[in-house]
């Protein structure tokens, strides 16, 4: 996991990341689709529920961490805490998914077109 954190860290200072549920439902609505959508496993239900559809309707993909909102926070350099994250460039959401791909041990869910 700490790959998969190191990863997300150089993507948020590249500037390819969407932080928050306002800001990736916004990506995911706009014209440029994120590649790949992140969420914690302890995001609030409403929350989850929100960002699974949005992902579901418009057809991205949607991956579910084990990792807590406070750990992803902290992964990105934030003070607050971090619920969601959209990839925003096809190379970084590549191999986000193949780090998960690789390590099978860890617990996440992947869903193709989003929630199922």
């Amino acid at each position: 996991m700490n790959k998969l954190l190191s990863m997300l860290g150089l993507c948020r200072k590249a500037g390819k990341l969407r932080l928050g549920s306002e800001a990736v439902v916004e990506a995911i609505r706009g014209e440029n689709k994120p590649p790949l959508v992140l969420l914690t496993s302890d995001a609030a239900l409403n929350q989850v529920k929100r960002i699974e559809n949005a992902c579901a309707y418009h057809k991205v993909p949607l991956v579910k961490l084990e990792v807590t909102k406070g750990e992803l926070g902290a992964a990105l350099g934030s003070a607050a805490q971090t619920v969601c994250a959209a990839i925003i460039d096809k190379g970084f959401a590549d191999a986000v998914i193949k780090l998960i791909n690789n390590n099978k041990s860890e617990k996440t869910a992947v869903y193709p077109g989003g929630a199922q």
